[in-house]
């Protein structure tokens, strides 16, 4: 489970870095958050380095939205569609100083690598493709679509097009 840092224990933590007086500490902070939130409010984007960079992006439209228990109308047990008029969200991009600090701590981000999963692709070869897609389904008969490279037939899927396992 994650750890939640309070504004308090910051407060005391910089306080004892900087040898300064806690009271010190949290007057300047309290400052320097109300300044950041006012440039926000301004639809500004507040860049703090070796941290980030911020910005609210207003959003507008139907979402979906997920009501709490008890809320639901009769027989209803699905989020509603709502309109929303506005929807205000603050969005966050790190730096290159903390992403860095980031990956030295837990290890680099992104997707691993998974072995164990074999695919069996489609025959991509352009010429013969367009033969089997004209001939139809080889399964059913049915008229084959075509989504890019890969041909699918409506009843069967991609199946009767994937090569044969080794």
């Amino acid at each position: 489970m994650r750890s939640v840092i309070n504004r308090a224990k910051l407060d005391r933590e910089v306080a004892l870095r900087l040898g300064v007086k806690l009271k010190t500490v949290t007057g300047i902070i309290d400052e320097l958050t109300a300044v950041v939130r006012e440039h926000l409010v301004d639809m500004e984007t507040v860049k703090l380095d070796g941290l980030g960079e911020m910005d609210v992006v207003a959003k507008s439209g139907r979402r979906k939205v997920p009501l709490r228990a008890g809320n639901f109308r009769k027989n209803e047990s699905r989020p509603m569609v709502v309109d929303i008029k506005k929807k205000y969200t603050v969005h966050f991009r790190k730096s290159l100083v903390f992403k860095t600090a980031i990956q030295a701590r837990h290890g680099p981000g992104g997707v691993a690598k998974v072995d164990t999963m074999e695919k069996y692709g489609v025959d991509e070869t352009g010429t013969e493709q367009e033969k089997k897609a004209q001939a139809g389904c080889p399964t059913c008969g049915s008229k084959v679509e075509k989504h890019g490279n890969v041909l699918v037939c409506p009843r069967c899927g991609t199946a009767p097009f994937e090569g044969k396992k080794k």
